[in-house]
């Protein structure tokens, strides 16, 4: 089905996020994410997927879209003509402070490739 596609989709890029920005991150740094709440947001189990990509939720909080002067959501599919449709700053959403689950695991170098095996080796 198309949907589960998305949610599919959906899923997998937030992992890869998460992942690919874990390394990045000073011990101390966040990731924040708001997403939409509701079907089919709420599928994605953000918390899970954060969790299995070594984080730990920080705190969540109901997103409140007047505290940002100038925010105007943007749709994922572009514009709809005329301007008709629903307003996603109308929308409940929530945000997400995610935090580095261990901050020590998170700065050990991974030696997954031969290259970095051979590299770390003392000939």
């Amino acid at each position: 089905m198309l949907e589960d596609l998305c949610i599919d989709g959906c899923i997998e890029l937030l992992v890869g996020f998460f992942k690919s920005a874990l390394p990045l991150l000073a011990p101390e740094g966040m990731i924040i994410v708001t997403i939409f709440e509701g079907e089919p947001y709420d599928l994605w189990n953000i918390r899970d997927l954060a969790r299995y990509s070594g984080l730990k939720i920080g705190r969540s909080f109901k997103f409140q879209a007047n505290a940002y002067p100038g925010y105007k959501h943007a749709r994922t599919l572009g514009n709809i003509e005329g301007g008709g449709g629903w307003k996603g700053e109308d929308r409940p959403a929530r945000t997400y402070m995610f935090e580095v689950n261990d901050p020590i695991a998170q700065q050990k170098p991974k030696n997954n490739s031969k290259a970095d095996k051979s590299m770390s080796e003392d000939n």
